[in-house]
């Protein structure tokens, strides 16, 4: 694990050259580059091979070796950083409940578990994008479970025992959850179907969000001056934030090429 979370650094400090416009080569210069192979028992053609070219099918059939450009192999060097936490992640977690579940002896069932919360601490930057967004959806998420569990309970639990409880009052942040994660009309929901769309980019995205959208939600507001910079506020139970749209079809396709997968398989 130490040996994976070390490359995952080094690796992060990998720089390229551009010997051309359309062209890019791994920098022999960063003294993180020999560490980084090292670590994760990888060849240097290999590792350039991967990252600085990509093939393309002519014809459905015949494969075609084409150059990545410098800004696009560095893209590629981040999601293949991400590709291998991941992994190491997903790894943790498993074997983490593989050995603490204990099984019933009467049963197949698992009798005991740990249950561990991770608590995400609300964000509003000066520039918030859809990072920020997915870690305001899940305090959304948790702002509701709360609600639902305190109050909405102890108000179910006032009126089966004839107990007046119009005093309990809580704000209800669902409609918050509806204009971020609903199907149909939802930010994250028009960016999962524009994402895949042919010739997507960020500006047909937010135009079409601003189409979309209901116009008269007070969650989700995109005046003419955040339409202006491509931008849209949600109003969050704790506050309105302004999210920023740049790369968020980029993020949001985040897809690791078959061969950065081929690469992780043949490493020592």
């Amino acid at each position: 694990i130490m040996r994976v979370s070390v490359s995952c650094m080094h690796a992060l400090n990998l720089t390229f050259t551009a010997p051309s416009e359309d062209e890019s080569d791994l920098d022999d210069a960063n003294p993180h580059l020999q560490k980084f192979l090292s670590l994760m028992g990888l060849e240097r053609k290999d590792l350039h091979d991967t990252i600085c070219f990509y093939e393309i099918l002519i014809a459905g059939r015949d494969k075609q070796r084409r150059n990545q450009s410098k800004a696009n192999a560095e893209k590629g060097m981040e999601a293949f950083i991400k590709s291998i936490y991941n992994a190491m992640f997903t790894y943790l977690v498993d074997t983490i409940n593989q050995r603490i579940s204990i099984q019933s002896s009467k049963s197949s069932e698992q009798s005991a578990s740990i249950g561990i919360l991770d608590i995400f601490g609300f964000e509003s930057f000066q520039t918030n994008s859809l990072e920020q967004l997915m870690i305001n959806y899940c305090n959304e998420a948790m702002q509701q479970l709360f609600n639902a569990v305190v109050f909405k309970s102890m108000k179910e639990e006032y009126d089966r025992e004839g107990i007046d409880s119009s005093f309990i009052s809580f704000p209800d942040n669902q409609d918050a959850l509806d204009a971020i994660d609903n199907k149909g009309t939802s930010v994250l929901s028009i960016l999962n179907d524009m994402s895949f769309a042919p010739g997507t980019n960020d500006e047909k995205f937010v135009s079409n969000l601003y189409q979309r959208m209901d116009p008269k939600s007070t969650r989700f507001i995109a005046n003419p001056l955040h339409q202006g910079k491509r931008m849209f506020v949600i109003n969050h139970y704790a506050g309105p934030v302004e999210y920023s749209t740049e790369k968020w079809i980029e993020k949001n396709k985040d897809e690791v090429p078959r061969a950065m997968v081929k690469l992780l398989e043949s490493s020592s």
